[in-house]
């Protein structure tokens, strides 16, 4: 299965450079000098990283294959894959494992389903959607998601005191 690295933005200036909106926490081994990424557009070339550059608040790419800001136009919007089997790391989670999954209390009582899992600057969040139809946010933290159980497809949350409550309350 695949698994999104990061999404390409706009050109930056005249060599081929674009914007990365970064979807791994591992950003050093996905994009090694040399490391090949396929984009989500099957008509698009794979991409080899030439290097990587923090401008600003935002991350910038050189990929061999992009060597002017016409080629780079062809891949804005465009996500970066690998396959997941290259990114296995223990306790290391993608959205399409997480999507669907019940969410337990730590009494085992089914209170929603996971909706999505966020990448974030500081960490990733799950999106839950309880049974009232509410959406919460959770950081998906130990302290806060201290079981994932892929076989029996659930989640166990003990968020702070009052947030379902508080969430599921408001009307």
């Amino acid at each position: 299965m695949d698994v999104i690295v990061a999404k390409v933005g706009a050109p930056v200036g005249l060599k081929g450079y674009v914007r990365l909106e970064i979807r791994t926490d591992n950003i050093r081994e996905r994009f090694a000098k040399g490391n090949i990424l396929r984009p989500s557009n099957p008509k698009l070339a794979p991409l080899t990283v030439k290097g990587l550059r923090k401008q600003g608040a935002k991350i910038v790419a050189a990929f061999e294959e992009l060597d002017n800001p016409e080629t780079a136009a062809h891949y804005r919007g465009c996500e970066l894959l690998v396959d997941s089997d290259e990114t296995a790391e223990p306790d290391a989670y993608y959205p399409h494992q997480l999507r669907g999954l019940k969410v337990l209390d730590l009494d085992g009582q089914e209170i929603g389903t996971v909706t999505e899992l966020i990448f974030s600057v500081g960490q990733e969040i799950l999106e839950i959607k309880l049974h009232s139809g509410k959406v919460v946010l959770l950081p998906f933290v130990l302290e806060l998601v201290p079981e994932v159980d892929l076989d029996a497809q659930s989640v166990t949350v003990d968020p702070p005191a009052g947030l379902f409550e508080l969430e599921a309350g408001e009307e």
